[in-house]
């Protein structure tokens, strides 16, 4: 499978580059032209696309697939560092993919609060409502952003101790996995940082470690996405009605980060989550397959890059700011 993984590197450097480029060029726009128009926004939007594009570089992980497993690893190593320190850094990995759902909920309760800040001015004078301007100020503006920090931070340590105690390798995984391995990579599973997913014993009973561990992120993401739903259909049902208390102007920008959320939820669910639970549902399946996944999956380095250009492509403040 040499030509799939340098092909897969080849698409995790493009990736990277392409990040690089997008985040600097939208780092520049938000400081230097629309830092004032965004407020605290801008933090929510600045907080991950680099740092997940930088690990994808880094850590160069890789995916295969065999009959009812799969396997998540990196044939290269920190050579100066221990094993126990490359299977943190593949830990960090898979807590910075499952976050940006974190970052991309926030984002949508950022803009509920937001749409929704009229809520004391056009409704009956005792009704209170638990989102508010106090609220976006309680727990996003200036030093209260570090309540956004730790909301990503609880769920990143979440997904990094739940691969830590569920999917490190055993003896039974290892000697499932090893013939395959060294036929297909030319290397010993015990010798590289790995995390796996056996679903079946050798009596053909589901392995309870591994599948309490998938159904544990299974979880992590649902919640994610519960609050994305939510806070979506209600704008979707009841924007037109808040909005139409405020400026035009304001409208039309509440209109655009709406439909911007809307896409940047709908790429990484296409790209990153949804190829991604597929592939780890399939060992259930235990159907005969050695396959580099890895490939199928190297769209994940683009997303950070798609990310960005969705914002600044809808945006006004941004396209304006390009011209």
């Amino acid at each position: 499978f040499s030509y799939w993984m340098s092909f897969a590197r080849k698409m995790a450097n493009l990736g990277f580059y392409l990040t690089a480029l997008s985040s600097t060029l939208f780092i520049a726009m938000t400081v230097f032209f629309v830092k004032d128009k965004m407020g605290s926004y801008k933090n929510l939007l600045l907080v991950l696309p680099i740092l997940f594009a930088l690990f994808e570089y880094l850590v160069d992980p890789f995916f295969h697939s065999y009959n009812g497993s799969f396997a998540f690893f990196r044939l290269s190593s920190f050579e100066n560092y221990s094993a126990k320190f490359n299977m943190c850094a593949l830990a960090v990995y898979v807590a910075l993919y499952g976050s940006t759902v974190s970052v991309l909920a926030l984002q949508f309760v950022y803009r509920y609060c937001a749409v929704f800040k009229a809520h004391f001015f056009v409704k009956q004078q005792f009704q209170v409502s638990c989102f508010s301007p106090r609220y976006i100020r309680m727990f996003f503006e200036g030093p209260q952003f570090i309540f956004s920090i730790i909301y990503i931070a609880f769920f990143c340590f979440l997904f990094f101790i739940n691969d830590l105690i569920f999917n490190q390798l055993d003896e039974y995984s290892t000697e499932y996995l090893k013939n395959d391995m060294m036929e297909s990579y030319g290397v010993n599973v015990t010798n590289v940082a790995a995390f796996v997913l056996v679903a079946y014993d050798e009596s053909g009973h589901i392995r309870i470690k591994n599948t309490v561990g998938l159904l544990a992120m299974s979880l992590e993401l649902n919640i994610q996405y519960i609050i994305i739903i939510y806070c979506a259909v209600v704008m979707s049902s009841k924007m037109q009605q808040k909005l139409s208390t405020l400026s035009e102007k304001l409208q039309k920008v509440h209109k655009q980060f709406y439909y911007v959320l809307i896409f940047q939820i709908t790429t990484p669910t296409l790209t990153l989550f949804f190829p991604v639970f597929a592939l780890f549902f399939v060992p259930y399946l235990n159907i005969e397959i050695s396959f580099p996944t890895g490939t199928i999956l190297s769209t994940f380095a683009l997303y950070p890059a798609l990310d960005l250009l969705i914002m600044v492509y809808i945006a006004s403040y941004y396209n304006q700011a390009l011209k």
